[in-house]
């Protein structure tokens, strides 16, 4: 199979030159007609991924250091993404969904860049699933609010989130006990995991990645969908 494979190959490199571009252009008309992202004027970036598909799209492409949301798995990662929103680089344009991967809390993904998208970027429009957030003009980052809670509490314990007319950030740090460390290093841990009690009496499980957390993210309201972003 290796050698047919070689074979077909250097026959096709001779008989039909252009072939393999003919299918790499037929590939990329198919990402395109699928995502249906919009040509903007200006640098663009995608979040939380699919940046196949803002390529595809024509677009000019202005990437943060760590270019998928779910590989900022580290605060110094996080932060360098929102650092890149601060800076004189920044793209003009955002397309944004929210999506992410393993059953993780939503808003970890990049989390520590949400009130900069929020403060730096007004929504322009929402379509196929898709959030177009412009850059302001003249826009400041946004400014850190008051601490309304902050404190050590053990893992299980219920932490009231106090009612806020804003939205409420969080950054957990994670440290296990000395006998966590212990059971850690002779056992294979389990994932941590966050539960978030809501106002209207459900609750919501889902992974807590340690790094992300430490990063800071929003906390409430709760946002589990695009459309949730955009309002």
């Amino acid at each position: 199979g290796t050698y047919t494979k070689a074979w077909r190959g250097i026959k096709n490199r001779i008989t039909t030159p252009d072939g393999l571009r003919q299918e790499y252009q037929v590939a990329v008309d198919g990402i395109r007609s699928r995502a249906k992202i919009r040509l903007l004027q200006g640098t663009t970036d995608i979040y939380a991924h699919g940046q196949s598909q803002l390529i595809a799209s024509g677009n000019t492409w202005n990437p943060r250091p760590a270019f998928q949301s779910y590989s900022a798995y580290t605060a110094a990662l996080a932060k360098s993404n929102n650092e890149h929103l601060l800076g004189a680089n920044a793209p003009d344009n955002i397309v944004f969904r929210l999506e992410t991967i393993d059953g993780r809390l939503p808003s970890l993904d990049d989390g520590a860049s949400w009130a900069s998208l929020l403060a730096l970027y007004r929504l322009e429009a929402a379509e196929n699933d898709w959030l177009y957030l412009r850059k302001r003009d003249g826009a400041r980052p946004a400014a850190a609010g008051p601490i309304v809670k902050e404190g050590r509490f053990s893992m299980r314990e219920t932490v009231p989130v106090p009612d806020s007319p804003v939205a409420v950030f969080a950054s957990i740090s994670i440290r296990p006990s000395l006998r966590g460390r212990v059971m850690g290093i002779l056992y294979k841990p389990g994932p941590l995991q966050i539960t978030l009690n809501l106002s209207d009496g459900t609750s919501r499980t889902r992974r807590l990645i340690s790094g992300m957390a430490s990063a800071g993210f929003l906390m409430s309201p709760w946002i589990e969908s695009t459309e949730d972003f955009g309002t």
